[in-house]
């Protein structure tokens, strides 16, 4: 009882410790919350820098952003900097250039998680005038009138984010499949080795070969589970270097590492040794895990834990029967009970603390249905639930005393026991959260620009009305689009331009008037209506003066 309260004690010292070394303020997985220029942009001014804020700090060495031009030309003297929060990255721009532009950017955050993304602005700068005479005609055209009406609307920003993804899916799946199961399956087997007395010396020899075996096995899915993450994360030694020493999961895999060797020389002389190393062994798992992304962080690592070593002895009991059944048979059928009901305490504390950090890590339970992370979760609780009608069955055949019946039902346990591994494997690496808008809504301008020509010599004739419209991309019907002018000082006197399709051009949709209109001298008013009876009607208004030439 003193070693057990000793071990209790220095697992909640451990975790406590590492829980309030861990930063104070993460969220699950990184992501983008604000971009300047903002995505979709209309730019006016030449913009000094570009500026990208996550929701989580970034490793420096790991994290890059470029800009290329509308040729996919990268941008060439930019300067990157991090901020001193570690949050925002930011690309000192030289002088652009009028036109379009991509925003490219992949950072890691502290935890280990990798972000990469694109989004586009455009860069509108006004045509230099060549000389002052060239100045003076542009004001002073007594022949063409230009009026430009602008509506400005609100719409999301087009911002393409992306998780990295690896080359070949089925293989990564695979090692992060026998990487958890090898970590759970070793503390497992250690815990009922310190657990239950093995009296036969073949028996003792087995349990030892079988723990050496698991411990190669777990040092060699270590190393290629850090390969698949290093290899997706990293392009050279010094990025190495960083992601080892600067973020959260560089450490985990270290300390994991570390702990792996160790137990080559150390484990199976010490009950307190041996529980101190599982304890390590499982920290190091939890964090990698989304516990250490979600507040209050103290609770969701020690759930975490709890949920870790109620795996470890269900799974650990049931690799210990497998592989004991055909040699060790009377020791499986003495190990049986016991198991079984601390089987029964593991599917029960695995549903519990499961159920726990389901409520803390989603803001809204409906997202169960509508997230691949929640739909994966219901997958892995299905399972469970007929783990739980399968432990009942063998419950009954072991009072009946059916051992074939009970091997085949420990052998169908086993099986879903993998397969909840993998669906595990699975959780760990989506994040439960959907997928959030990497940047705020922004203001995108539509633009009706009205042309009209003044006849020659008589200033107050107007022919060749034309109407551009600049739509940002939105279908649009030429019946839909009317044109009106009236006297600014008599709105009720209204002149109506009936206009035709000319041409599409650029995105752009170009109408035309025939004939001419005889108008006023004075200020006057422009309106131009879009109504597609499926909407709200948009409106254009500017005015324009018609004077007589001197």
């Amino acid at each position: 009882m003193k070693n057990v309260k000793k071990i209790i004690s220095i697992a909640i010292l451990l975790l406590f410790s590492l829980s309030i070394t861990l930063p104070s303020t993460v969220e699950a997985h990184t992501s983008l919350v604000e971009a300047t220029p903002a995505a979709d942009s209309q730019l006016e001014e030449i913009p000094e820098t570009v500026t990208l804020t996550f929701s989580s700090t970034i490793a420096p060495n790991l994290s890059s952003v470029s800009i290329t031009d509308q040729n996919d030309e990268q941008v060439k003297g930019t300067t990157k900097k991090i901020s001193d929060d570690q949050k925002s990255i930011l690309l000192q721009l030289p002088e652009l250039k009028a036109g379009n532009y991509k925003v490219s950017y992949k950072v890691v955050s502290t935890d280990g998680h990798p972000v990469e993304g694109t989004y586009n602005f455009t860069l509108n700068l006004p045509e230099p005038m060549k000389n002052e005479d060239d100045a003076n005609n542009k004001k002073i055209d007594p022949y063409t009138i230009t009026v430009e009406n602008k509506q400005t609307i609100e719409a999301p920003p087009q911002v393409s984010t992306t998780e990295p993804q690896h080359d070949h899916e089925t293989s990564t799946y695979l090692i992060r499949l026998l990487y958890y199961f090898s970590i759970l399956a070793l503390a497992g087997w250690v815990s009922w080795g310190m657990a239950s007395s093995i009296p036969s010396s073949s028996a003792k020899a087995s349990y030892l070969k079988g723990s050496m075996v698991l411990r190669f096995f777990l040092l060699v899915m270590l190393l290629a589970y850090g390969y698949l993450e290093f290899n997706s994360l990293i392009t050279g030694i010094d990025d190495l270097q960083s992601l080892l020493f600067q973020t959260v999961f560089g450490f985990a895999w270290m300390l994991m590492f570390v702990v792996s060797i160790l137990g080559f020389f150390i484990l199976h002389h010490s009950r307190i040794v041996d529980s101190v190393w599982i304890i390590l062994l499982l920290i190091g798992e939890v964090l990698t895990g989304h516990a250490i992304t979600y507040e209050p962080i103290i609770i969701t690592t020690i759930l975490d834990m709890i949920h870790l070593v109620a795996a470890a002895v269900w799974i650990g009991g049931l690799l210990l029967m497998v592989t004991f059944w055909k040699n060790h048979v009377e020791f499986v059928k003495g190990f049986l009970p016991r198991f079984s009901n601390y089987a029964l305490i593991s599917i029960i504390t695995l549903t519990v603390t499961g159920s726990l950090m389901t409520i803390i890590f989603l803001p809204d339970l409906s997202l169960l249905w509508e997230t691949l992370w929640g739909k994966v979760l219901l997958l892995k609780i299905a399972a469970v639930l007929i783990v739980i009608v399968l432990g009942s069955i063998v419950r009954k055949a072991m009072k009946s005393k059916e051992h074939t019946k009970m091997k085949h039902l420990i052998e169908w346990d086993f099986a879903l026991m993998i397969g909840i591994v993998l669906l595990v494997s699975i959780l760990t690496f989506v994040s439960p959260k959907p997928e959030i808008s990497t940047a705020s809504t922004e203001t995108v301008t539509n633009t009706a620009v009205v042309h009209a020509d003044v006849e020659p010599g008589k200033p107050s004739i107007l022919k060749n009305f034309r109407v551009t419209l600049d739509m940002n991309g939105e279908e649009l019907d030429p019946e839909d689009v009317s044109l009106t002018v009236n006297p600014v000082d008599k709105a009720d006197k209204i002149v109506k331009i009936p206009l035709e399709m000319n041409e599409k051009k650029g995105g752009k949709v170009i109408l035309q008037a025939k004939g001419k209109i005889e108008l006023e001298a004075g200020k006057w008013e422009s309106i131009v209506k879009i109504d597609n009876h499926k909407e709200s009607e948009k409106l254009f208004t500017d005015t324009f003066t018609i004077k007589s030439i001197k």
